[in-house]
């Protein structure tokens, strides 16, 4: 009897402390999304995910619980540590109230908590205490909250760089082109979206999240033609500053955002001129762009944007890996209904990997189709970001565009598009030890990127439009090119897998408005059935170079206009260990209602000959009808 008590009267003690601590110490979103709360997805971690020891990573999280870089920095001299604590979703309250003392509670912790087993925290700077901490059976994680770096996140390819990297190109006799780009229209014909304008799907009433830098809203691109604007939300986690930014520099600001975004879901109702680099002379010279020639893969979405970085100027903090879970509960919360991530890293540690894989998960279990660059780290094998190495991700890979005026380039996957497998298993990597189970489906290096997407010279929206330029052409080296590039024109090219995702974001929301209930998995597997095979520019065929093949938005419609169709199909629990009575080199859907997590196809090349074997009988697409 005395025992029981005692744990009674612990329980009151820290169920008190809560009461009375996190209204004190938690800060409030400083979100609104007034208007939008009827199209939340958002609901807890335990609501849509199924039990953490079978998902991947999360059932082999190291066993060394704190980041070896917060020891590190605590021998340094700091102070204090911020850090994002890991735990079981249960214990969530007892995390709080054993905190060291002295610890701080992060902006935006009070809403993540709400929905994810993610605690970001600034702690004091003792090993001891952190230890203690670490030694809770419900800790499962100490991650340090690693800083990010826009220029090794960005996935484009700085324009004064082509030249060296098309001579890099295996078939080094090509004559590199001379005035080339590609209008997002053009991209659109070559990906078979044609047909689904002509049945008037554009996308309409779908919602395209852009977490990225900045965006300019007064582009005329982000408004409709009736003058209203595309851009229904935006948030930024940064202190001061919101996501709007007139400002060209193209990493901090808005000129990376700006340009993704209108690829996804420009309107096209702007015109004017573009930049874009003479590769003969190699001088930037200016097109003239005639209106709707640039309009995005969906113009009719609407847009909700995320900012990804702060402006230096403004803030001084850094972006972290928690301001980036802090952004995606925004996301799901607001009805994200596709998210468009053209950044990645592949020097990520397995903590910032752990962290980042939590958020994006319950996104997409949520409900959210995420779309994400592949990288631009090729052309060795194993070259992914992440979380573009992630299962459930669209990880897409770079093509030049059909119309490429080099033989053998058009169509052709960009030599620097990177490539799978995922490395070593999962693309887990713990101070080099493998941390994925090496037995089941999920210990195989799976194949990525899942599809390839023109990428290569895309005009699209130049954020510094305003900003005026007196310059009609300038030389690439010129050393003040940047400056004049980023400014002046209403439109301006860009290369990389930070220009082919959009291009697959737009897609994914034209098939959204023609499927409403279609969910991530069935979108991932339409896309991959349908995709049409690619090469390299030397014939090479290969599901870790090309993924299933360059998108095809037609085909993509027709798979699932003609995929069997479940109302509140439910797999009943353990589900998971239904998905491992499915070969390997079948696509694996795992539906808990209408929440999924997707395991990617393993496949070689001759799997992928003659199409994949995707969707085989007794596979079903879960649409919510």
């Amino acid at each position: 009897m005395v025992k029981t008590s005692s744990k009674l009267v612990v329980v009151l003690a820290v169920l008190i402390a809560v009461m009375f601590v996190l209204p004190t110490i938690l800060p409030l979103s400083n979100a609104n999304s007034a208007g939008l709360a009827g199209n939340s997805k958002a609901k807890p971690w335990n609501a849509v995910m199924p039990k953490e020891t079978e998902i991947p990573l999360i059932s082999s999280l190291p066993k060394d619980k704190v980041s070896p870089k917060i020891y590190e920095l605590i021998d340094k001299g700091a102070k204090s540590i911020q850090a994002v604590i890991i735990y079981d979703w249960n214990y969530r309250d007892y995390v709080l109230a054993n905190l060291p003392q002295g610890s701080r509670l992060l902006k935006f912790a009070s809403e993540v908590i709400q929905y994810l087993p993610l605690l970001g925290v600034e702690l004091p700077a003792d090993k001891q205490a952190i230890d203690k901490l670490a030694s809770l059976p419900y800790v499962k994680l100490i991650a340090y909250n690693a800083p990010l770096d826009p220029k090794k996140m960005l996935q484009f390819i700085p324009p004064e760089k082509e030249l060296y990297y098309i001579r890099d190109e295996p078939k080094t006799q090509a004559v590199i082109p001379a005035r080339y780009y590609a209008l997002p229209t053009d991209i659109a014909q070559e990906v078979n979206a044609t047909p689904l304008y002509q049945m008037g799907i554009t996308g309409k009433n779908v919602l395209i999240g852009i977490i990225d830098t900045a965006i300019n809203p007064r582009h005329p691109d982000f408004f409709f033609p009736n003058g209203t604007s595309k851009i229904v939300f935006t948030f930024s986690p940064f202190s001061g500053e919101d996501a709007y930014s007139t400002y060209y520099d193209i990493y901090n600001y808005a000129g990376h955002g700006t340009h993704v975004t209108s690829i996804a879901a420009g309107s096209g109702h702007g015109q004017g001129q573009g930049w874009y680099l003479d590769r003969g002379t190699f001088y930037y010279v200016r097109a003239s762009i005639p209106k709707g020639a640039a309009a995005g893969l969906a113009p009719d979405a609407k847009i909700a944007f995320f900012k990804l970085f702060p402006d230096p100027n403004l803030t001084p903090e850094p972006a972290t890996v928690y301001h980036i879970a802090a952004t995606i509960v925004q996301a799901v919360k607001v009805g994200v209904d596709v998210m468009n991530a053209s950044w990645g890293f592949i020097g990520f540690d397995v903590d910032t990997q752990a962290v980042l894989y939590y958020a994006v998960a319950w996104a997409i279990q949520s409900g959210v189709a995420w779309v994400n660059s592949a990288g631009n780290y090729g052309p060795g094998f194993t070259t992914l970001g992440f979380p573009a190495a992630q299962e459930s991700v669209i990880t897409v890979g770079i093509t030049y565009p059909i119309n490429y005026p080099v033989p053998g380039y058009g169509g052709a996957v960009v030599y620097w598009s990177s490539r799978g497998p995922t490395y070593p298993a999962n693309s887990f990597f713990q101070h080099g030890t493998d941390i994925i189970p090496t037995t089941g489906f999920l210990s195989a290096g799976r194949s990525k990127p899942d599809v390839v997407a023109p990428g290569f010279g895309i005009m699209a929206a130049n954020a510094g439009f305003e900003i005026p330029t007196f310059n009609e052409t300038i030389s690439a080296f010129d050393p003040d090119a940047g400056n004049v590039f980023n400014t002046g024109t209403k439109y301006k090219t860009l290369s990389g897998t930070s220009m082919s995702a959009p291009v697959v974001t737009g897609i994914v929301a034209l098939l959204i408005q023609a499927f409403p209930g279609a969910t991530p998995a069935a979108i991932k597997a339409a896309l991959i059935k349908s995709a049409t095979p690619v090469a390299t520019v030397n014939g090479v065929n290969d599901p870790n170079i090309g993924g299933a093949g360059k998108v095809n938005a037609g085909g993509a419609y027709q798979v699932l206009l003609k995929a069997n169709k479940k109302s509140n199909f439910v797999i009943p629990p353990p589900y998971w260990a239904d998905e491992r009575k499915i070969s390997p080199d079948e696509y694996k859907q795992i539906f808990k209602g209408y929440k999924i997590l997707v395991n990617d196809i393993t496949a070689t090349s001759d799997t992928l000959i003659g199409g994949i074997l995707l969707l085989n009988t007794g596979m079903l697409i879960s649409l919510r009808i």
